[in-house]
């Protein structure tokens, strides 16, 4: 191949990684770069949970598929919600607790009770919206 060929190939697998990068990029265009963006979309959605909902309509109205946070060049991928106990109470009720992560107070990749508030669920309904870090002592009121 002569110098021309070569310049022109080169020219060619340039536009080519111009075209990849463009098109592999536009999916991310109109996600929220800011981690804290995300949350506080997560925050807002969860004040229009009600006392008295289902289960099921907290579920729809805070989606079940993973939540995707971007920051910068990363991205991670958390489980919505992020993680649920269920335990049976002293008086026969069983309480279901979702706990959706709406703040980041250590920038250190772990989430821990505290960047989380808890939807509580007695007998399938909700009952109280609280921090996660909070949840044991609610629960703790229903001890035997």
């Amino acid at each position: 191949m002569n110098g021309f060929g070569i310049r022109v190939l080169q020219c060619f697998v340039g536009i080519g990684l111009v075209i990849l990068m463009a098109a592999c990029g536009a999916p991310y265009a109109a996600r929220p770069a800011n981690t804290y963006q995300v949350y506080a979309e997560e925050a807002r959605k969860l004040s229009s949970v009600r006392t008295g909902s289902s289960e099921v309509e907290v579920r729809g109205i805070m989606g079940d598929t993973a939540l995707i946070v971007f920051s910068g060049e990363d991205y991670e991928s958390e489980s919505r919600p992020y993680r649920q106990i269920s335990r049976t109470l002293a008086n026969g009720w069983l309480a279901t607790v979702l706990f959706y992560r709406v703040r980041i107070v250590h920038h250190d990749g772990i989430c821990t009770d505290d960047e989380t508030d808890a939807v509580v669920l007695l007998d399938g309904k909700v009952d109280t919206i609280i921090r996660g870090d909070r949840v044991e002592a609610f629960l703790y009121k229903f001890r035997k």
